[in-house]
């Protein structure tokens, strides 16, 4: 009687250590963005950027809490006109480190739902300008510090996230907490981005 009393509390002590276990997911990811920078001088401005992201990243659970840090890679396009030098293309690209808590709202085997917080570094790499009306012109490279940029910049997010089986699908806003720019006024970064995920 007490061999069969002590191995039913020693395999209730190991289902319930495993319980509580933290779970930790690979997730890679690609998806699209919308980026603005509002310029705040005499009169409040805007410029808006469409693009593209790419990356991976771990996430850890337990019990209703989620953990989560990314490693992404950002190319952001903006279309000019210039009277010298006719339609260009500006294209930046970034690094981001994001940061994220959550609360885990819905749990069930198939499907999943996160609200989650979080704070993201952002690096700038490197900037080019192409010219679509001057052919035989060579892009020009540029580096953050050639452009006035502000490096590396930081920034609030918060989203969420649903898990379905294996898919991911986030939806994420991005608020710049610097300024964006080196200059005196203010320049501020709003962040748009919705990303499909698989995760392993």
């Amino acid at each position: 009687m007490k061999k069969l009393f002590f191995f039913c509390f020693f395999s209730f002590f190991i289902l319930k250590t495993q319980a509580q276990r933290p779970k930790m997911h690979l997730k890679a990811k690609i998806g699209l963005q919308s980026l603005s920078f509002v310029y705040k001088e005499e009169a409040i401005s805007r410029e808006y950027f469409g693009g593209f992201h790419g990356g991976f990243g771990f996430r850890v659970m337990q019990k209703k809490k989620m953990g989560e840090i990314n490693f992404d890679f950002i190319r952001n396009y903006l279309y000019l006109e210039q009277p010298e030098n006719g339609s260009i293309i500006y294209k930046q690209n970034s690094f981001e480190l994001p940061i994220n808590i959550g609360y885990i709202t819905l749990k069930k085997p198939l499907i999943k739902h996160f609200l989650y917080g979080g704070v993201v570094t952002e690096f700038k790499i490197k900037s080019k300008l192409i010219f679509l009306d001057l052919p035989d012109t060579d892009p020009i490279n540029l580096k953050p510090r050639e452009l006035g940029l502000s490096n590396p910049n930081f920034h609030f997010r918060f989203g969420t996230q649903i898990d379905i089986a294996m898919f991911n699908l986030d939806l994420n806003y991005s608020l710049g907490l610097n300024k964006s720019l080196k200059e005196n006024y203010r320049t501020q970064s709003h962040s748009l981005k919705f990303s499909l995920g698989l995760i392993f």
